[in-house]
């Protein structure tokens, strides 16, 4: 357990970390093994529990997150299929941002054609002034 959530049961407990965790699910109206999977990284408390612990305990969202070892990013994706689907989002996403790079190097390229053409043009317009 690291030191941060040690520290943060003696606080929430008189100086005891047996006991902190029923008072966390009692408070949250949870089971207790429920934050006992958050404490062996097993799961990870919902952005709901975080607001409502930071709020029981007065504490900042930030420092539950702290406190628990949370990956912000990971607490969107709560399983595979949720991981799997992201990945093929951002899959997708990489794809249309390589079309669109390669359309803007094309309209730049057809731009320079185009004005090399009017630079020849306005060449020949002066020529025959």
């Amino acid at each position: 357990m690291q030191k941060e959530l040690i520290a943060f049961y003696k606080e929430i407990n008189g100086g005891k970390i047996r006991g902190a965790r029923k008072i966390i699910a009692d408070a949250l109206e949870i089971d207790e093994t429920a934050v006992s999977k958050w404490n062996s990284g097993e799961n990870k408390p919902s952005e709901e529990n975080i607001e409502k612990i930071s709020k029981i305990f007065n504490k900042s969202e930030e420092e539950i997150k702290k406190i628990f070892n949370l990956n912000l990013k990971a607490l969107k994706y709560k399983n595979q299929s949720d991981i799997d689907f992201y990945k093929k989002e951002l899959s997708i996403k990489n794809d249309l941002l390589e079309i669109l790079k390669n359309e803007i190097i094309s309209v730049r390229k057809e731009n320079k054609e185009f004005r090399d053409k009017i630079k020849i043009l306005e060449k020949e317009l002066r020529k025959t002034k």
